[in-house]
């Protein structure tokens, strides 16, 4: 059988549970799910309505709703019986429910120790009876705690929705949705740590909405069919809780390890009763203390099968060893120092699961004890080896219990081995007829383990024959593990205590190398980091961090610049060569340059390499080479400390300069890499160049190029954009006030003379010529004319048919493929569906040539081994596979719609039959967009064949890929030939089950579509129109409902407010009031559309009513979402006081913010509070400091002190997350408060007022936002306080002129307002000049007439600022004489 990752999650519970044991703060929620097998009755709380309307003649049908059948129960059956009548009637549907094993095996996790809070939905006793004879504190719903025992209590039972006992029942609806503060607040604290659902669904929003959301404690989901397999709100909402505690890996479903009669049993035997029967006999005595409490042993001992062979084999070991009279001690002191850093727990998180099952820790621990003996006895690890195998088969194993393979790859890893050509072992106990097949054994981890651990083990053990240890003793308090690394510090040492660097086990770690910065050494690789000091200069300047960087230059750039050319591509300038190099002479850091495949992004990067020799060129790309480094480290090829990062990018721009140069650090392709690691990428990257930036390292710059789709899924998915002040980009245009801006470089279709000098440089044929000008394809690329030129090598250009962009890589890879001989295609198909096998099943990130023929040749046909190596040869030949420059030997197609074409005729031939695969494919789609289009491209071509295949496909997998399958679904679904026809086919009501879960992923998927709108290119409307056109009992009001509800939200994006109104309220009409997250999106989305539409006070109305349903919950992300939101109208509407008290209450919750930008907003608009009513108290800047009083200054200055701090950390953390379009918007309110303060009190902040306008200056040279009008008011206010009249006056009217352009009647009020404050501050300087005077008066009083048509048209008119702003300016200018 084999080991899956089921028993992996196990493994963690058990873990977990064992660490929790100590803290006290592991909960158990249960649901009905582990009452069922105690009675053969329905005792949920649906079940239990439905037959008592059952017994009183209330048939139900299956399709009524939760609402009916309560309605029904409470008028039929509960209204009208007394207390006693009723508990009578429940008591009934309870009775004959006892306790099942699995309860008991409860109570003994309790008495042990394990289990500390118990919280349940359910109303039966169970719990209460398996436990009468201990002592607990029990809770019913929202009364207090109770004692039960005279003992210490040892656990807290919560009763959520009451009991029998007590009498108290909750049914309705309303209960179940929101729980009371206190009792929500109790199950908050309860949660906080360890906790374990079993056998809940997720469907009380209440109850839920309580659960603690803190990451640092982990949470387990325990279901015999797992949380997806529910409809997609309550599956959504059990994936968002178990992200939120970064959990989605945990959890166990199916009969073995999700059902609660199974689980608890099993869990009760190991960590109670610890049931290895075998365990106690003589053999026990061998396993020395020193075992005891690693990892290894911990396995072991949850299978007692293997721990039974462990001590079978150390048993064995002990008889060779006695039989040479080894030392104990000596014996002893080499162990422990083997196992320091395990009982430490010093190994790196990603190494801490290595062994991960029972047989990893099986071949890990017999390695271990092979390598000590032999060093003990003073004999070879291999002769050892082969002793303890005889001694085992002599002793113990006499009925071939092992196969060779276990022993080979033992003996591989004691070797030290690269790699091994074992991938399996086979065991077979034959006296319990049972066979049992490890696969995938993680060698490489195995055998850096064992590397890492034989260099650590000098630092506690003397005894060492390789005298170039030695320095390493001692240094136990220098040994660290952070940064998921081993780190150790040696200090200083002498010249001749180095050697050890040399030595093969020091320069076997994975991914060596060695690093200098400021005379410090580095030994650096991927597990463990060396760091130490030595007194030689020569030694010191061998490898300076100059010297390294430009070998990496050399190395890196050679191998880019020998890349294969696909199609004999001819190259010709286009755009974006002009444009790189304006970028490496401009004053901006990075650029990233996002296009289609073929767009000639990477070929314009080789041209620019070519043509500038005399720069350097450190390149990262997944053609020449693989990092598993990040940031500044992967250009060097050398981890360098986050810490040390800026010292040495300084050091390095240092000895640019000196030598006249400069470096260009380039990403070829980021979504071709690591794809585990493409979002770190991208997140890195964009730090990299903030740094280099801020440092003001102008000899360094970045280059990254990326698939555009990839860019988009990887700025959607992080939340980070690029900054506009240093990346460079292509785009200078004004956008208005759309959503989508970015500072990527996109690189656009080519113009007219581009295309015509593609076509000359390729053909010369004016036939061919005018046929290709005909063709009518979307975003044509220059890579697509080295296709068309390819075919026509062998083809006419009749025989082209052009229907779609896939078409054209379509017929590149066939041609190439075509150009191989009838046997070599049989054989490169092999090769390459092969290669997709290792990936897929083996979950690797690359794939060797070794592998394949290795996989290939399992068979025995050795004799095929030559033939493959030429069919591999001949795949390069004809560039379907590039030529790999690393020593790996790793397999690498020459582009990445070649492998994608080719992955998607793999999943044609294999993926139906075998859903398992499936499941492994949809894990590669969430990481890598390769594979993702392949599998889009491939959904599409079996909804064209057969829909029913399609249906069966999604259908059959959607449990546990409900955050993949439905954006997949979505995309597939648009490209169909005969939408509406398929879509009513697909969700006909004859298969009702299926196509209602169809329907729920097709949801699910335009949600996620909706929440990154522009991103996407399909027609989500004609997809909404046709399934509401559809006559089906799939199509009920729920679904209407969100149909409706998605319909608003495109027409809004598309700013038809009227009609995404009505489709609003449409969905508000149909929708199920138990779905509380649904609805409180329904009313925000009908509050923002009010606002639009100048309904201030309904807007206001409708979000303080769904803010209260949130006030003393636990949903914080939804309160906050609405907050916002509410502060925002409130704003809009010139309430000060409101908005106000509402920021500082959504600042209570700092901490439980996670999102920057979030937070950011908040500050925000608590500044912009908090300043207007420091302009109110300044008389809006018409007084001087010696007419305002004492009291009233003191908190002018706290207003502005408060205001600037939290302007100041809004702009931090926008900034940090590249959010500069609000940025922009935080800067002007920034200006205003230092303006209004320096104006009325003293000067202050007029230096930094400066710099902020001529960074925000250079910010709008490429970019427009909504907020350019109040920069430039805020620009006018500042040089109206310069004294600079003219310069205010101009940029006073480019503020209005832009309001006018945005059509935003808001912007435009404002602007008047401030142009009729700035004429009656221009009349009190103008005392002397009557004609002046009148001028400017008849000028604010207009302005004022404007601005206060608008606030008394389209806000609220009580208890208005800007009312009273315009009604105070209004008297004090008709005061004047």
């Amino acid at each position: 059988m084999e080991i899956n990752k089921m028993n992996g999650v196990f493994h963690r519970l058990y873990y977990a549970l064992t660490e929790y044991k100590r803290k006290g703060e592991t909960t158990l929620i249960l649901g009905a799910g582990c009452s069922l097998s105690s009675t053969i009755k329905d005792v949920s709380t649906i079940g239990i309505m439905k037959e008592s309307l059952y017994e009183h003649n209330i048939a139900i049908d299956d399709e009524k709703n939760w609402e009916d059948i309560y309605s029904n129960f409470i008028n039929v059956v509960w209204s009208g019986k007394t207390e006693r009548e009723q508990r009578e009637l429940l008591n009934k549907r309870f009775e004959g429910m006892t306790p099942t094993n699995a309860h008991k095996c409860l109570k003994n996790l309790i008495e042990a120790g394990y289990i500390n809070n118990i919280i349940t939905t359910n109303f039966d006793l169970l719990i209460e009876t398996v436990c009468e004879d201990m002592s607990y504190l029990k809770r019913t719903g929202d009364m207090g705690y109770s004692k039960h025992g005279n003992a210490e209590p040892k656990f807290n039972l919560l009763k959520v929705h009451g009991d029998l006992d007590s009498g108290i029942l909750r049914f309705s609806p309303a209960e179940l949705m929101k729980l009371s503060p206190d009792l929500s607040n109790d199950i908050n604290k309860k949660t906080q740590g360890l906790t374990i659902f079993i056998g809940y669904r997720g469907q009380d929003v209440g109850l839920m909405n309580s659960i603690n959301c803190n990451s640092s404690s982990s949470m387990f989901w325990i279901d015999i069919s797992g949380p997806y397999n529910q409809n997609s709100y309550e599956a959504q909402k059990i994936i968002n809780l178990l992200s939120a505690r970064e959990s989605l890996e945990n959890v166990l479903s199916g009969k073995k390890f999700g059902d609660f009669n199974n689980i608890l049993p099993e869990l009760n035997s190991i960590l109670v009763l610890k049931n290895h029967k075998s365990i106690i006999n003589a053999q026990k005595k061998h396993l020395i203390s020193e075992w005891q409490d690693t990892s290894i042993l911990d396995v072991l001992s949850i299978n007692s099968r293997f721990y039974d062979l462990f001590l079978g084999i150390l048993y064995c070991s002990k008889i060779i060893s006695d039989s040479h009279q080894c030392d104990v001690q000596l014996y002893s002191s080499c162990l422990q120092a083997y196992l320091y850093v395990f009982k430490k727990k010093l190994l790196p998180s990603k190494l801490v699961n290595i062994p991960n099952n029972e047989v990893d820790a099986l071949i890990l621990g017999v390695a271990f004890e092979i390598v000590i003996r032999a060093f003990c006895l003073n004999i070879t690890t291999l002769d050892y080896a082969n002793k303890l195998n005889d001694t085992f088969i002599k002793e113990i194993d006499s009925n071939k219990l092992f196969d060779s393979t276990f022993w080979d790859i033992i003996k591989d890893i004691i070797s030290l081995k690269e790699s091994s050509v074992i991938n399996q072992i086979k065991l077979n106990f034959k006296n319990e007829h049972l066979k049992i097949e490890s696969i995938n054994i993680p060698f490489t981890d195995l055998s850096n383990v064992m590397r890492i651990i034989k260099i650590l083990s000098a630092v506690t053990f003397p005894y060492t024959k390789n005298v170039k240890y030695k320095v390493f003793y001692g240094k136990e308090e220098s040994l660290r593990c952070f940064n998921n690394k081993i780190h150790i510090d040696l200090g200083e040492i002498e010249t001749d205590e180095k050697s050890f660097i040399n030595d093969s086990l020091v320069k076997g770690l994975p991914f060596y190398q060695t690093c200098i910065v400021d005379n410090q050494v580095n030994i650096i690789s991927k597990w463990l980091d060396i760091k130490f000091s030595v007194k030689d200069d020569d030694f010191i300047s061998k490898d300076s961090i100059y010297i390294f960087c430009l070998k990496q230059c050399d190395k890196t750039t050679k191998e880019f610049l020998n890349l294969n050319n696909i199609c004999n591509q001819k190259y010709i300038e286009l755009r974006l060569d002009n444009d790189i190099n304006d970028f490496i002479f401009s004053d901006k850091t990075a650029i990233f340059i996002t296009g289609s495949s073929g767009s000639g992004k990477t070929s314009a990067v080789r041209n620019f390499m070519l043509k500038n020799k005399e720069l350097h060129f450190s390149i990262v790309s997944s053609k020449v080479n693989q990092t598993d480094y990040l940031n500044l480290s992967a250009f060097l090829g050398i981890e360098i400390d986050a810490s040390e990062e800026e010292s040495v990018i300084n050091t390095l721009n240092k000895a640019l300069k000196i030598n006249n140069s400069r470096i260009i650090l380039i990403i070829d392709g980021i979504n071709e890499l690591n794809f585990e690691f493409q979002k770190q990428y991208y997140l890195k990257i964009n730090d990299l160049a903030r740094k280099i930036y801020n440092l003001k390292c102008n000899n360094i710059k970045i280059i990254v190029t990326c698939r555009e789709h990839a860019y988009l899924q990887y700025k959607d998915t992080t939340g980070v954009n690029l900054n506009y002040l240093y990346f460079y980009r292509n785009d200078k245009s004004e956008f208005g006030v759309v959503q989508n801006q970015d500072a990527n470089y996109k690189v656009k279709p080519f113009n007219d003379n581009e295309f015509s000098a593609l076509l000359k440089c390729y053909f010369s044929d004016d036939k061919i010529i005018d046929a290709i000008k005909n063709i009518k394809i979307q975003n044509m690329t220059p890579f697509y004319f080295a296709i068309i030129d390819e075919y026509l090598q062998t083809y006419s250009i009749e025989s082209l048919d052009f229907n779609n962009n896939n078409l054209l890589f379509e017929i590149l890879s066939k041609t190439m493929f075509g150009r191989l001989t009838k046997t070599n295609q049989l054989f490169a198909k092999r090769i390459i569906f092969t290669y997709f096998d290792l990936i897929i099943n083996c979950n690797l990130l690359y794939v060797t040539k070794y592998m394949i023929e290795n996989a290939l040749l399992s068979d025995g046909n050795m004799n095929e081994s030559a033939y493959y190596i030429d069919v591999f040869n001949a795949l390069v030949d004809v560039n379907i596979l590039a030529t790999d420059f690393s020593k790996h030997n790793n397999i690498k197609f020459s582009h990445d719609k070649i492998e994608e074409f080719f992955f998607e005729k793999y999943l044609e031939e294999y993926i139906v039959i075998n859903n398992e695969t499936l499941e492994k494919v949809l894990h590669l789609c969430k990481i890598n967009l390769i594979y993702k289009e392949g599998f889009v491209q491939f959904l599409i071509n079996e909804a064209n064949e057969n829909l029913g295949v399609f249906k069966k496909i999604l259908t059959d997998n959607y449990s546990g890929n409900m955050d993949i399958l439905p954006k997949l679904t979505i995309e597939a679904v648009s490209h169909f030939n005969n939408l509406e026809s398929d879509l009513k086919y697909l969700l006909h009501d004859r298969d009702y089950n299926d196509s209602k879960a169809l329907i729920n992923i097709i949801i699910s998927g335009m949600e996620e579509s909706l929440i990154s709108y522009f991103l996407y290119t399909y027609d989500l409307m004609n997809i909404i129109d046709i399934i509401l056109c559809i006559r089906s009992k799939v199509i009920d009001n729920d679904v209407k409902s969100y149909m409706y509800y998605f319909k608003s939200r495109l027409l809004y994006f598309n700013n038809d407010y009227d009609g995404a109104l009505e489709y609003t309220d449409k969905s508000i009409s149909t929708i199920n009031p138990n779905n509380l997250s649904f609805s409180t999106n329904l009313n925000m989305n009908k509050a923002v559309i009010l606002m639009e539409i100048g309904h201030s006070s309904d807007s206001i109305t409708i979000l303080q009513s769904e803010f209260d349903k949130y006030n003393n919950d636990y949903d914080i992300r939804n309160k906050i979402r609405i907050g916002i939101e509410l502060g925002r109208v409130l704003n809009h509407n010139g309430k000060i006081k409101e908005p106000l008290e509402l920021y500082d209450e959504l600042l209570t919750y700092k901490e439980q913010i996670t999102e920057p930008y979030i937070l950011a907003r908040i500050c925000e608009q608590k500044g912009n509070s908090l300043n207007k009513i420091m302009f109110e108290k300044l008389h809006y800047g018409f007084v001087s400091i010696s007419n305002i009083e004492k009291d009233c200054l003191i908190d002018v200055k706290k207003l502005f002190s408060e205001a600037i701090n939290l302007y100041e950390d809004a702009m931090n953390l926008l900034i940090k997350e590249n959010e500069v379009f609000c940025y922009s918007g935080v800067v002007p309110e920034k200006i205003n408060t230092y303006v209004s303060y320096s104006m009325s009190v003293n000067e202050i902040g007029m230096d930094e007022c400066k710099t902020l306008i001529k960074k925000v200056d250079k910010l709008f040279e490429d970019i427009t936002t909504p907020y350019k009008t109040d920069f430039n008011l805020a620009k006018a206010y500042y040089y109206e306080y310069l004294g600079n009249i003219d310069k205010a006056m101009e940029c006073m009217e480019c503020a209005l002129e832009n309001s006018l352009d945005l059509k935003n009647q808001n912007k435009e009020a404002k602007c008047n307002l401030f142009y009729a404050q700035f004429a009656y501050r221009r009349i009190l300087k103008l005392q002397q000049n009557k004609n002046e005077m009148a001028k400017w008066k008849s000028l604010g009083l207009e302005c004022i007439d404007k601005a206060l048509r608008y606030y008394m048209h389209y806000t609220i008119n009580n208890d208005n600022y800007n009312i009273r702003l315009c009604n105070n300016l209004t008297a004090l200018f008709n005061d004047l004489i």
